[in-house]
């Protein structure tokens, strides 16, 4: 059974805005002589299989979340929030070329 929600048919049409640009993209790198004619099957090969992974990438999420223990839910929720403090806080030092922890 697929889960349908607003989020999704949302997502949906982000991802064939995003579709449509790279293949409009594709045709005017054709029509320019950008690409090479034997590349356009596997850019429009990759294109396709990309656009497949984040149709379903909804609905896999979706039936997983719904399957998960509550604190399953608070787990992720709280290693996302570790995840994203990390980002944060995190300054790349320009003059040596590494990182530093604040």
């Amino acid at each position: 059974m697929m889960i349908e929600t607003n989020l999704m048919r949302g997502w949906a049409g982000i991802v064939e805005s995003v579709a449509l640009f790279a293949l409009t993209i594709l045709a005017i790198c054709l029509i320019a002589s950008a690409v090479k004619l034997s590349d356009v099957l596997r850019h429009l090969g990759t294109i396709l299989c990309i656009v497949i992974l984040l149709l379903m990438l909804p609905a896999i999420m979706a039936s997983a979340w719904s399957s998960m223990s509550y604190w399953q839910h608070l787990s992720i929720v709280l290693l996302g929030i570790m995840i994203g403090f990390s980002l944060s806080t995190t300054v790349v030092d320009r003059d040596s070329g590494g990182s530093r922890g604040f």
